[in-house]
């Protein structure tokens, strides 16, 4: 079995020894092919556990859901699964979604199972809490899975020596030439394939790793079709496609399709479905008139590199984008190595990350990043140099905020500027993690 270590195994193994009498149902979240099963299986090999899978299990997620209460669904389990909660044994229900029930029945695991971990996980887990069930506030944890970082990319490569290089960077002692060039022609690579476990996997045992790419994108389409129908699967598929098109740029509606075409009225649905799958991120704008709130339309970027390439190819060199200024330095690939930074700090986030602009039509910050309540703004640049008029912005914003750190994110090796006791940390691509540990 494919398996590499992955950086949510420490935050999912703390939930799993917890000893609470009463503890929170643990959902794994993410979009498919993710790797949420496989993480969860791997955690769960050494533990006593019951393990159903509601896909597969269809006779059984029948009975589960021809149940008329909690109780039924414990005595369910302990006469066709041998199960009594409180024994010691984890219980995993895997695409939990697909129950129309269970969703309701969470609130009780933690209110009458004592002793017990429960953990649910699936790809489409907005539809577990449906129209007519209430969110169990206080009686969940969860947890979001994504496709690999840089950093898990290289892990499931055997690239250790590359990796332990780029843990030991810092902005004033950056990697060699040879290690740097190396660093950037991997994550080159990276945002080709993307990170989904099974093309990385093909990649790996030199398969056709791009017809395997290609499959789990339109995969995402079946599902649409499998869960809401074919006759909208078209506007699923425009949907996905246009967003991956317009990366870094304000997504409105009308980008996608013009306000007279049909469709048009079904797009803040479509939206919002590709948002709770995780497909697409939403990115708002803020201004310091209306936090949180803003007249321009919010940014919305891909989920993963390899699906982004699918629907959007193009062919990135990054040997074009270290001399000064990149010649395809179009807002369109700015958007791509946007992507790429957002994608990398997803799975830090602890509140949402948002772009900022001081004024409507001023210049903006890609994103305020916040980690252990300190707000990072970063700027994405495709340059392999560093001047002043670079990060201007983050000056701006620093000055504005009384904050003191800012990160340029760019294609050059790293290098500090200081003015005025603000520091602006200038950070390759593939040092982002460690450029926010140094930071925190």
């Amino acid at each position: 079995m494919f398996y590499t270590h992955r950086l949510a195994e420490k935050r999912l193994e703390e939930t799993l020894n917890n000893k609470d009498r009463n503890r929170d149902t643990i959902l794994v979240e993410g979009a498919r092919q993710v790797g949420k099963t496989s993480l969860v299986k791997h955690l769960c090999s050494s533990r006593p556990h019951l393990w159903l899978d509601l896909e597969k299990e269809k006779v059984f997620l029948r009975k589960i859901d021809a149940t008329n209460a909690f109780e039924e669904f414990s005595d369910l389990l302990a006469a066709e699964k041998n199960f009594v909660p409180g024994q010691g044994r984890i219980l995993v229900i895997d695409e939990a979604q697909e129950s129309r029930l269970l969703g309701g029945y969470v609130r009780y695991f933690k209110e009458t199972w004592e002793n017990q971990t429960v953990v649910l996980l699936g790809s489409l887990m907005a539809r577990l809490f449906r129209k007519d069930v209430r969110y169990p506030v206080g009686r969940t944890h969860s947890i979001k899975i994504y496709p690999f970082t840089f950093e898990e990319f290289l892990l499931a490569f055997n690239e250790e020596l590359l990796l332990q290089k780029i843990k030991a960077w810092e902005p004033e002692k950056p990697l060699s030439p040879p290690f740097h060039q190396k660093a950037l022609q991997s994550f080159q690579v990276y945002l080709t394939i993307g990170g989904l476990p099974e093309v990385l996997q093909w990649h790996v045992h030199k398969k056709n790793w791009e017809e395997k790419l290609k499959d789990l994108a339109y995969g995402y389409t079946e599902d649409f079709k499998r869960v809401e129908g074919e006759e909208k699967s078209a506007l699923f598929e425009l949907t996905f496609k246009r967003i991956a098109q317009t990366l870094g740029s304000p997504s409105k509606l009308s980008t996608i399709i013009e306000a007279n075409q049909p469709g048009y009225r079904l797009l803040p649905d479509m939206i919002n479905l590709l948002e709770n799958w995780m497909l697409v991120f939403k990115i708002e704008i803020e201004t310091p008139t209306a936090p949180g709130v803003s007249r321009i339309p919010p940014k919305r970027y891909l989920f993963d590199h390899g699906i982004r390439h699918v629907f959007s190819p193009v062919s990135l060199r990054i040997s074009e984008v270290v001399g000064e200024e990149t010649r395809l330095g179009s807002t369109y690939l700015g958007g791509i190595f946007e992507n790429a930074v957002l994608n990398e700090i997803k799975p830090w986030e602890t509140q949402k990350t948002v772009v900022w602009r001081k004024a409507v039509n001023s210049s903006e910050i890609d994103f305020l990043f916040t980690k252990n309540k300190m707000v990072i703004p970063i700027e994405v640049k495709a340059t392999g140099k560093m001047n002043r008029r670079h990060f201007s912005s983050l000056l701006e914003y620093l000055n504005f905020s009384g904050g003191k750190f800012g990160l340029l994110v760019s294609a050059g090796g790293g290098a500090v500027y200081s003015e005025k006791g603000k520091s602006i940390y200038q950070t390759p691509f593939y040092a982002i993690r460690q450029s926010l540990d140094l930071l925190r």
